[in-house]
């Protein structure tokens, strides 16, 4: 949930949105009341959200609105993110994309098509910049990029299209786009962009070279360097003297198994020498290289860990380089964050056109955020008080709730790891030794329970 005891839902929701440009101050007050409504009852379809008819009809026209721009909405979350930054000293920025499929079966909403030439589905992509502390708790959404790709295919490949050209232009849009968030709000924090090998491109790592902020980009490509031996960046890094070994905890994923990883590390200053022709494109440029590998701890099955890690931050000694990897593998926050958007705010079930669909699916990116914040926080500060996160009606109403009724709420508040996966088992979550601590669904689904049981309790109270 991330608010003070002192800060109700509303309140958050005034936070998040209540700066919004929006031409009018009643629009700015409905946005505010709808990201109240969707935090209490996360849901892809408006119907879903508000069982008012009055309540369901001003948000439809709230998001079909001509005098409402997508922009003017997200930017006013991306502003209270960056006021959020400012206590922090460096913060970290993972910057991903994913696909949203979405319903539009006849091409009547202005979707893009998705997957393969040959495949109907329809959606959207979605570049996501998003800003953690050091230890990885979001503190918000800094920036989001939308494009929709067209049913004909280009007309010049890939190398004799330059960068605005294509997809790969995103990148740079999520972090500019985050940069004059982070400006407009006056942040003095010191942002460190984590970038995956979508990201290894010329122009990405030129900008990184040049930039007073830090970036660390996984490198994909094997790129010349500019010795005097022509050598590659892989060999080059393998050469490179044991810096040390450590171990890394990996958490569970996917196609992966929870382990202590050792890690080996060599780290390196190599410039990197451009292949292209493009005019300007062959200077050479400086950076950091950080190789990471596993070794003797990969499980059966698996390929272990090697990350080759390109960075603007001075790496001098083998404890920077740790700081370099642990900071990179921050970069899962963003994917985490992605499926709580899908799979507990269901933003693939709009069934809205584009323009309204970026919209509420900005207003549920803040949402889906709030579910990540409350679930790093139980992980990372369990025993602080429940009460510095959830006000006493909350409290009261997840007291309620809580099957079977065995703690003593009234008397002393939880710690925030109880309160959270009591949280979590409202939501279904059954908490047996192969589940591991709760994730985002099954916090999501508990709160969905508890802030409608709050509000009615919140109600009977002012009566």
């Amino acid at each position: 949930m991330g608010t003070t005891a002192a800060e109700s839902l509303f309140e958050w929701a005034h936070a998040e949105f209540g700066n919004a440009a929006l031409g009018n101050s009643l629009r700015t007050q409905r946005l505010v009341a709808m990201a109240h409504q969707a935090a209490e009852r996360p849901a892809g379809k408006i119907t879903e959200v508000f069982d008012n008819s009055a309540q369901r009809e001003a948000a439809y026209r709230f998001v079909e609105s001509v005098h409402v721009d997508y922009r003017d909405v997200a930017r006013a979350a991306w502003s209270a993110t960056a006021a959020r930054s400012d206590g922090e000293d460096v913060v970290r920025v993972a910057v991903d994309g994913s696909t949203l499929t979405l319903t539009d079966r006849v091409g009547a909403k202005n979707h893009g098509k998705i997957g393969q030439r040959k495949d109907t589905a329809r959606g959207a992509e979605v570049m996501t910049a998003l800003a953690m502390t050091e230890s990885g708790v979001p503190l918000g959404i800094a920036s989001q990029c939308w494009w929709y790709r067209s049913d004909t295919k280009a007309k010049l490949p890939a190398k004799k299209r330059t960068v605005w050209e294509k997809e790969t232009r995103y990148w740079l849009d999520a972090i500019r786009l985050s940069e004059e968030a982070f400006a407009a709000a006056d942040c003095s924090a010191r942002r460190w962009y984590q970038c995956d090998a979508g990201a290894d491109f010329r122009e990405l790592l030129r900008l990184a070279a040049n930039s007073d902020q830090w970036y660390t980009i996984r490198a994909c490509q094997d790129r010349l360097t500019a010795d005097d031996h022509g050598s590659r960046l892989w060999s080059t890094l393998a050469l490179a003297p044991l810096g040390g070994t450590f171990d890394f905890e990996v958490p569970a994923g996917r196609k992966r198994q929870a382990r202590t990883a050792s890690i080996e590390v060599r780290y390196k200053c190599v410039t990197l020498k451009p292949r292209h022709q493009l005019k300007g494109s062959r200077d050479p440029f400086t950076l950091w290289a950080v190789f990471a590998q596993e070794r003797g701890t990969t499980p059966e099955g698996e390929d272990p860990i090697e990350w080759l890690l390109l960075t603007n931050r001075p790496v001098e000694s083998f404890d920077t380089a740790q700081e370099v990897i642990r900071s990179y593998a921050l970069r899962w926050r963003v994917e985490e964050f992605h499926k709580t958007w899908k799979s507990v705010c269901h933003v693939e079930q709009s069934q809205l056109e584009q323009s309204s669909f970026q919209i509420w699916a900005a207003i549920l990116a803040s949402v889906a955020v709030r579910a990540e914040r409350l679930k790093q926080l139980a992980r990372q500060v369990p025993e602080s008080s429940a009460a510095e996160h959830f006000s006493a009606i909350e409290l009261e109403a997840l007291e309620i709730l809580r099957q079977p009724k065995d703690s003593d709420i009234g008397r002393r508040p939880p710690t925030l790891k109880q309160a959270v996966r009591w949280l979590a088992e409202i939501g279904g979550y059954t908490g047996n030794s192969r589940s591991g601590p709760p994730g985002s669904i099954t916090i999501g689904r508990g709160l969905a329970r508890l802030e409608p049981a709050a509000t009615v309790l919140r109600r009977a109270r002012m009566r």
